[in-house]
Parts: structure tokens; sequence; C-alpha cells
């Protein structure tokens, strides 16, 4: 008996009962669809956070800009007022002479 044994192959039944190869095989499937997704996944996540990022750095710039606008509009008006209250006060002065 103990020749027959040692002549005998192994199958997977003797390591796990119950165990077929079709059903390893279909089980090695799911494995591997299962990282597929999730690697996919994660691409799609990297994807919206680099969105996410460019979005925020547009916003950062388009703060900037309407930050300098409005310095830009600041001087013009102070500007615009020292030259009005120069005007305003040569009037008047003209007008009083």
């Amino acid at each position: 008996m103990r020749y027959r044994y040692t002549q005998r192959r192994h199958c997977i039944e003797d390591f796990a009962p119950g165990v077929t190869l079709l059903g390893l095989y279909f089980r090695q499937l799911q494995i591997k669809f299962k990282e597929e997704e999730e690697e996919e996944e994660e691409e799609e996540e990297e994807g919206e956070e680099e969105e996410e990022e460019e979005e925020e750095e547009e916003e950062e710039e388009e703060e900037e800009e309407e930050e300098e606008e409005e310095e830009e509009r600041r001087r013009e008006g102070e500007g615009r007022r020292k030259k009005r209250t120069t005007t305003t006060t040569i009037t008047t002065m003209t007008t009083r002479r």
C-alpha cells in the first residue's frame, strides 16, 4: 500500500477538500478583477484629485488677478481724486479771483 500511495498523484482535494480546479480558476479570476477595479478606482481618484488641484490653482490665480485689478483701480482712483481735488481747487481759486 505504501508503494501505491507514493505513486499516486496528489490532487487538489487531498489538500483542500471540496475544491476543484475550475473553482480555483474562478477564484483567481475574481481576485484579478477585484485588483483591476481597485486600480481603476485609484486612478479615477487620482484624476479627480488632480482636477481639484487644478481648479484650486485656477481659483487662486483668478483671486490674485482680481486683487491686482482692485489695486490698479485704487491707484487710478487715488490719482483721479488727486486730480479732481487739484482741478477743483484751481477752479475755485479762479472763480474767487
